[in-house]
């Protein structure tokens, strides 16, 4: 059998690399006899060298087999293969069309001109059908989502930025599920969670994409010492959304009075950004902002300001120890 296979396969050259591979109607791919120019380093030239052709091992991309090829420039490039059994044996297709595997295995990329072949050129239509009817798979590999998780987070003043970091899963899932738009909330009514995405179709209503905070929370980090940045970074938001809850511009605080912890009087200490402990603002050094000319604390007490001194230290001269060792 083995030798019936290899007596009916052909080889083509593969478009656009004629000279240098060529395409088998099995889907295999092998590279021809050729002289390359390789760098010598002893003599500092290039230097003709006969490189043998062999069969190119292919590797798995997405379920698909895929070539590594590099043109007369020596330039890569990533190519299906069976992609470049059709461009050999068929030619391209129509705009619009795509490859379908007629028995369904993606590693089968044979040719021919009998039953045994398996590539041909369908439309996207065609090829979701023939994946229904005759492969018995569903059109869409969707994987299940655990939507409660989702509304808890975002009604606690996550960003669905944030929660698709969190949960490892695309932005528009997260969009999907807050507008009850998901497959799995087709047959469901809408959770009770879903406070912030309520539609409103009367005129002065809010937007229903915008987000409701949990002012609590935020104000709670506030006293504790926490940078408008450094609370923005902890929850997923702008630093300009949780400036907005603290000056008590927005939206959701119109009709609630400002924060208590925003007053005309100045404050007298503040925490270390590295330890979080509070110092009197003394202790820390002062200089003006290059942006705003404004007077401005540092962010470290000075035993932390010593340590980062010293590290930064220890850094540098093991930098200069690398490349004097180099060199």
């Amino acid at each position: 059998m083995a030798s019936q296979e290899c007596s009916t396969e052909e080889w083509r050259p593969v478009k656009g690399f004629v000279g240098l591979y060529e395409i088998s109607s099995h889907g295999r791919v092998r590279s021809l006899d050729r002289m390359i120019m390789q760098w010598q380093y002893r003599i500092q030239r290039a230097i003709p060298r006969r490189c043998k052709g062999r069969v190119l091992r292919p590797s798995d991309a997405a379920g698909y087999l895929r070539v590594a090829l590099r043109d007369a420039s020596h330039k890569r490039h990533d190519i299906l293969v069976h992609h470049l059994v059709l461009y050999a044996f068929i030619g391209e297709g129509e705009p619009g069309e795509e490859c379908n595997h007629i028995n369904g295995n993606k590693h089968h990329n044979f040719f021919s001109n009998d039953s045994t072949n398996n590539l041909e050129w369908v439309t996207r239509s065609k090829n979701s059908l023939h994946r229904i009817h005759v492969l018995g798979k569903n059109v869409w590999n969707r994987k299940p989502v655990d939507t409660e998780i989702m509304f808890r987070l975002h009604s606690e003043g996550y960003s669905t930025r944030a929660i698709a970091r969190m949960l490892n899963i695309d932005q528009r899932t997260i969009l999907r599920v807050l507008h009850n738009e998901h497959w799995q909330q087709r047959d469901t009514e809408q959770s009770t969670l879903f406070l912030t995405f309520q539609p409103h179709k009367q005129i002065g209503q809010r937007n229903p994409r915008s987000i409701t905070p949990n002012t609590d929370f935020i104000f709670h980090m506030k006293e504790q010492g926490m940078s408008n940045r450094a609370i923005a970074r902890e929850l997923g938001v702008t630093h300009g959304f949780i400036a907005d809850v603290i000056s008590g511009e927005h939206w959701s605080l119109r009709d609630k009075p400002r924060c208590t912890i925003i007053s005309k009087e100045p404050r007298t200490e503040k925490p270390c950004s590295k330890c979080r402990q509070i110092f009197p603002l003394s202790a820390f050094g002062k200089g003006l902002r290059k942006s705003t000319g404004t007077l401005a604390y540092g962010s470290y007490c000075p035993d932390c300001q010593r340590i980062n001194s010293r590290e930064s230290a220890r850094r540098v001269r093991a930098r200069l120890k690398t490349i004097r060792e180099a060199s």
